[in-house]
């Protein structure tokens, strides 16, 4: 048999261990505790997201639908639109040609005015009373 100091010893080394255990045990439970506590919150936070991210996508559907109904309503209406601008545009340009052609017309008949008065005045024969002084 053992020694009984020897026992004593041995029994309050296994006692210290063992208390040691419960310290560290109550503090593993303490651990677990606020970790359970931060992983419900965290489920919370992700359970709130996913409603945020669920009615975003509910929001961008129906902005979806709208567009598709807008287009499908309206649609038609601007091509039609985008027609008659092409008709306008193309009338502007025969208009814009036609302008033209019409003052180049006029710069040339201008021109033979201003040829036929500028003769008249050097003949002399320019309408009754001649009141240009004859050059001889």
């Amino acid at each position: 048999m053992a020694d009984p100091e020897e026992l004593d010893a041995r029994l309050r080394n296994v006692e210290r261990d063992v208390e040691g255990l419960k310290t560290e045990n109550e503090q593993l439970r303490r651990d677990v505790s606020a970790a359970r506590v931060l992983a419900a919150g965290a489920d919370q936070d992700v359970s709130g997201m996913h409603a945020a991210f669920r009615a975003q996508t509910m929001i961008l559907n129906a902005l979806r639908e709208t567009q598709l109904e807008q287009e499908g309503r309206f649609g038609d209406r601007i091509d039609g639109l985008d027609a008659r601008m092409d008709g306008l545009d193309a009338r502007m340009d025969g208009l814009e040609t036609e302008v033209r052609t019409g003052f180049a017309k006029m710069t040339v008949g201008m021109q033979q005015i201003t040829t036929l008065l500028t003769t008249a005045l050097d003949n002399g024969s320019l309408g009754p009373g001649n009141d240009r002084p004859n050059n001889s």
